[in-house]
């Protein structure tokens, strides 16, 4: 929800995002409030931290989930096109997707937690600076936006606050559209698409035959995605008909998620394996493999689209429109939503849990389909 003050006749307001997502609440505590002045003051000195010399250096802020990093990379690489003879740094703060690393001169990965680093950095000096769309939710994004220097910082600002308000020189509205679109368009770039996919550059090395029979369930999120998951029954179900039809059904997962899948994996009464804990790389090579991958609205199935995997997402509360997967073989059921997504809602009185309206036949007539499975696999 928003928090308002007023100063010098202007009106700001604060998004405080809840983590826990089982609503957006009112915040009035010390931390809203030292993150709404901050911003405030940044706003009034963005004009004053300039460098004072051109260093051809771009820096970009990438903030969120493994699927809000994906979902910049267009960005990323509209920039890497624009400042084409100048030195790239990438400061990815929380998960790192795999292959990140081609994307920019030097990626610097950092806990979220690890602010002053993301200062240290930041404060190096540099020409441009860009914050993905998830950064507005992040008050040290636009803080190390301000101590790089830069002349030109791009970055997002809250739909009802103004351009004058914000540390940026080129702000951007977020969640105007698909986030690939709204970061594309925030770094600069044009596109007359309501969608841009953003496929990893995987080695040739890396890779691996295609194995038609494999399906590769994701049964969980992260904590912020818990109104979204699929009941653990219908995965088991999935699991349980894809295995008596002869595939292979592997299910990945955290240690974190491993109850989870062992529920599952007990509910199936089938012989589907467990892969926690892989490394990214690892479960992205995976995905690429599979026949087709099963996955909640979710960084992995972010992660299944961006490998060009095919992918059944399971989309209850979010708005596809705004934040689904995005790939060549990529396969959405939901929302049933009545208000087209409630994730941001607050939970309407009348809003049941969104997920529960898909069921376990609409996955597998897909997850079956031996036509969509092999169509384009060699």
């Amino acid at each position: 929800m928003e928090s308002e003050r007023n100063r010098d006749g202007a009106r700001f307001w604060l998004l405080e995002f809840s983590w826990d997502k089982s609503s957006m609440i009112s915040n009035e505590s010390a931390k809203t409030w030292f993150a709404w002045r901050l911003r405030f003051i940044l706003a009034r000195l963005k004009g004053q931290s300039r460098s004072r010399r051109n260093k051809r250096r771009v820096l970009c802020l990438l903030s969120g989930g493994l699927g809000d990093k994906l979902m910049a990379l267009p960005a990323i690489r509209y920039l890497r096109s624009e400042f084409a003879n100048s030195e790239m740094t990438m400061i990815v703060s929380g998960v790192m997707p795999p292959f990140f690393n081609v994307e920019s001169d030097c990626v610097i990965p950092l806990s979220k937690s690890n602010i002053w680093q993301r200062l240290a950095v930041a404060g190096r000096g540099f020409d441009c600076c860009f914050v993905n769309s998830i950064g507005l939710f992040d008050i040290g994004m636009e803080l190390a936006a301000f101590v790089s220097g830069a002349s030109d910082r791009r970055g997002p600002r809250s739909p009802d606050m103004s351009d004058r308000d914000t540390v940026y020189d080129r702000p951007f509205a977020f969640g105007e559209g698909h986030e690939t679109v709204v970061n594309l368009r925030g770094a600069g770039g044009r596109t007359s698409a309501t969608r841009v996919p953003y496929a990893l550059n995987i080695p040739e090395a890396d890779l691996s035959p295609a194995d038609q029979d494999l399906i590769v369930v994701h049964a969980g999120s992260s904590a912020s995605g818990l109104p979204n998951r699929w009941a653990p029954s219908n995965f088991a179900r999935v699991a349980r008909e894809c295995a008596d039809n002869g595939k292979r059904v592997i299910l990945v997962g955290t240690s974190s998620e491993w109850a989870l899948l062992e529920k599952i994996k007990q509910e199936s009464h089938s012989s589907v394996e467990i892969a926690c804990d892989r490394p990214l790389a690892d479960v992205a090579l995976l995905l690429k493999r599979a026949g087709c991958v099963v996955a909640n609205d979710s960084g992995i199935g972010h992660l299944a689209a961006s490998v060009g995997a095919r992918l059944i997402t399971i989309m209850g509360a979010t708005n596809p429109d705004k934040v689904a997967p995005v790939g060549p073989n990529v396969r959405i059921l939901g929302t049933r939503c009545p208000h087209g997504g409630c994730y941001w809602l607050n939970h309407p009185s009348d809003c049941a849990r969104c997920v529960d309206l898909i069921t376990p036949e609409e996955v597998l007539a897909l997850a079956l389909d031996e036509a969509w499975i092999h169509a384009g696999q060699g």
